[in-house]
């Protein structure tokens, strides 16, 4: 299953959920677990991953933030997670829609051209505290 199809499952989730979430207004914190593909390294994952937050403010969705995590012993360490962060659901649900566009599906296909994500989470975190 490609990112293109899992973000456009959880578009579904996210759309249903946002009324029932709307009195919180969590982080919503979206983790993708990826492996390098052959050839292909840390700094080209992070080029592309730079083009996707300057696409997002091109979109107008702003406060979304991204880290890549990458292994430093143990395991495979072509491994990495993408970490994406969002405001809240309402730009989720904002960034999965222009996501399943002709250049959404540009930019899906260049993150699949340096990495292979089977699998992602999305969490809704609330600071303590507060």
């Amino acid at each position: 299953m490609n990112k293109s199809t899992i973000r456009r499952i959880f578009c579904a989730i996210v759309l249903l959920s946002v009324t029932a979430l709307a009195q919180a207004d969590p982080r919503i914190e979206v983790v993708w677990s990826c492996t390098l593909n052959e050839g292909k390294t840390l700094e080209d994952l992070h080029e592309v991953n730079g083009n996707w937050l300057e696409w997002n403010e091109d979109k107008g969705l702003k406060g979304i933030t991204s880290h890549v995590a990458n292994r430093i012993l143990g395991g495979d360490l072509s491994d990495v997670l993408l970490i994406d962060s969002y405001p809240n659901w309402e730009t989720y649900a904002a960034l999965v829609a222009e996501y399943d566009s002709p250049d959404g599906e540009a930019m899906d296909a260049a993150y699949n051209e340096v990495a292979t994500c089977n699998s992602n989470t999305v969490w809704a975190v609330e600071a303590s505290g507060d």
